[in-house]
């Protein structure tokens, strides 16, 4: 008896393969369980209720098969995260890019001409450009079931609405305790670096709670379920908002800085190229690395940018500090954010193995065998 199952779950898991990839991936494992499990339970009420049973199945198989494909040949599959498994096209791609490329611009333009008035002026009309392209693709991407080139412009809403409104009043309501724990007030050089340290990661900390509670409210409200159920099956998309909210945090690593132009450039072309690579791949081992390899350029030029350009600045004493001294003190809040960020954008790809494992053992030996 066992065998006999054996045998038509085998034949059962062959059939499974003339549906379309994206059925298949994700009803296959489920289809194939549950059959399991009806063909155990006919066959302890007989041969005559497993005749009916696999005739039952066997007569609908080849109408659901053509369903199937046809639904998936007028890119209606089943799956609803269907579009972010299919390459993107070339206006696709440069959506998504462009919330990485867009803000290039800006230094660019002083770099080339210097900080003249008109320049600062057509730079703050760029911003809010910007802001409005931002607003609008997160409209389109409501609108379009939250397409897989949408995903960055969400992260970076969301993060810096976060970082701006959320971690700075929470900061401030342990802001004390943390001073009074590292005995800030002696101004050494290890309190100083100790409290850059804190503030670094609570501010990667807060932000990824955040972003991951408001995730998890928007699967109550139906315009936005869409969206949990694409993070639901491809964690990675949770990876790319942490990402993306690096091209905020790149004007709080340089905030009041000057000359500091070339240095921003370099460190968004890495994150173009890490998102370009994340764009172009559907292996989630490579996106991930992609991720990962970006946001390490990309702190490594901060970092660099910052030890170089600190020593031009015009902030009087440095809070009380040489050039060598402050140095360490900014050096350690942006390794910081590094750490942090590789950490946060990890996280989900972990997450993102756990079902597997449970897929994996999800049908016992045991339950091959009739009782």
């Amino acid at each position: 008896m066992r065998v006999l199952v054996r045998i038509f779950v085998w034949l059962y898991a062959q059939s499974l393969k003339i549906y379309p990839s994206s059925f298949r991936d994700e009803y296959g494992e489920e289809m194939e369980m549950v059959f399991t499990m009806s063909v155990l339970s006919a066959m302890q009420n007989g041969c005559q209720s497993f005749i009916l049973y696999f005739w039952r199945e066997l007569k609908d198989w080849p109408a659901s098969v053509f369903r199937e494909h046809l639904k998936a040949k007028r890119g209606k599959s089943t799956n609803p995260d269907h579009l972010a498994w299919r390459p993107l096209n070339v206006k696709e791609l440069l959506t998504g890019l462009a919330l990485f490329v867009l803000p290039t611009i800006s230094p660019f333009l002083k770099l080339i001409f210097g900080y003249k008035p008109v320049i600062n002026n057509i730079v703050y009309i760029f911003t809010l450009t910007i802001l409005i392209i931002v607003l609008i693709i997160i409209v389109l991407g409501i609108k379009n079931g939250f397409p897989r080139w949408s995903i960055p412009y969400f992260g970076v809403a969301i993060t810096t609405i976060i970082m701006l409104q959320v971690v700075y009043p929470l900061w401030a309501l342990f802001v004390d305790n943390v001073r009074m724990m590292i005995n800030y007030s002696t101004r050494t050089l290890a309190a100083r670096i100790q409290y850059s340290v804190l503030l670094s990661s609570f501010f990667w900390l807060v932000s990824f709670m955040g972003l991951t509670l408001l995730i998890l409210l928007l699967m109550v409200w139906p315009r936005t379920r869409k969206l949990a159920q694409r993070i639901r099956q491809d964690w990675t998309l949770i990876s790319f908002m942490v990402y993306s909210a690096l091209v905020f945090d790149l004007e709080l690593i340089f905030e009041e800085y000057a000359y500091d132009e070339a240095w921003k450039i370099a460190s968004r072309i890495c994150l173009v190229v890490g998102a370009w690579i994340y764009f172009k791949n559907a292996n989630q081992r490579k996106r991930i690395l992609a991720l990962l390899a970006g946001a390490t350029l990309f702190f490594g030029i901060a970092a660099v940018g910052q030890w170089v350009v600190l020593p031009l600045q015009s902030w009087g004493d440095f809070y009380g500090y040489d050039h060598w001294t402050y140095r360490r003190v900014m050096l350690s809040g942006t390794l910081t954010g590094w750490v942090s960020a590789l950490l946060f954008m990890l996280i989900p790809a972990l997450i993102n193995l756990i079902p597997r494992l449970r897929k994996a053992d999800s049908i016992p030996e045991e339950t091959l065998t009739p009782a």
